[in-house]
């Protein structure tokens, strides 16, 4: 507390009775009784320029001071130095190790081997060792598909973009093919409708006993599917 006001003290672990830091979370250094941000490369530090430990992505300096971490090579995520040497053990997602280096995988590809991806990005499935997005049509894919798996070659659909829903074989359809003036729906009921907010009230459709009705005769609520109305803007 500071002047009768409760003041959170980023990166404090305690504070004393008058209200300044005693202890810093990793990546900040105790100085003047608050806490200050270690250099970006650093997981722990003494100081801004000094290092303890390093973030993931860094290593610790070569030049005998052993100041702030330098970053390792790009899709390395541990790195050591030797000489003028730089050699990787772990690579960063999206990154396979070959030797002491990191090779970047196929596009929207996490993990891989020298000659196939193993995983792939939400969004894609994993056919013959590469990466097709969830709506390649050729091995099953449908537009509107957000996330998939893949069988025996072929993608099924998990999750679908907002204004479809899945059906039950597992592909993506369209609200409005099933419930016409949806936009937003299950496979068993609609959630919105079209243009619910357009400034044309005349333009706007309303939710009814799971239907989109038109609303043409500008009712602020509408009673039933015929579109009368049960109150009014005027």
């Amino acid at each position: 507390m500071l002047g009768g006001q409760c003041v959170r003290i980023p990166g404090c672990t305690s504070v004393n009775n008058n209200g300044y830091c005693q202890g810093c979370t990793s990546g900040y250094f105790l100085k003047d009784g608050t806490c200050v941000a270690c250099d970006p490369s650093c997981a722990t530090c003494t100081d801004s320029t000094f290092c303890t430990t390093c973030t993931t992505g860094y290593q610790n300096s070569t030049n005998g001071n052993y100041g702030n971490c330098i970053s390792c090579p790009l899709g390395c995520s541990t790195c050591s130095t030797s000489g003028i040497t730089t050699s990787c053990s772990v690579c960063s997602t999206g990154y396979r190790l070959s030797g002491s280096s990191c090779v970047a995988c196929a596009a929207n590809c996490l993990q891989c081997t020298a000659s196939a991806c193993t995983d792939c990005a939400t969004g894609f499935g994993l056919v013959g060792g590469s990466c097709y997005s969830c709506t390649t049509a050729l091995y099953g894919g449908t537009a509107g598909c957000q996330v998939c798996s893949v069988s025996g070659g072929t993608i099924a659909c998990s999750k679908c973009a907002d204004s479809y829903y899945l059906t039950i074989s597992n592909n993506c359809a369209t609200c409005t093919s099933r419930f016409p003036n949806s936009i937003l729906c299950t496979n068993s009921v609609a959630l919105q409708c079209q243009n619910d907010y357009a400034v044309n009230i005349a333009s706007r459709y309303y939710l009814i006993s799971n239907q989109c009705i038109a609303n043409t005769k500008k009712c602020k609520v509408m009673k039933n599917t015929v579109g009368d109305c049960s109150s009014c803007y005027f």
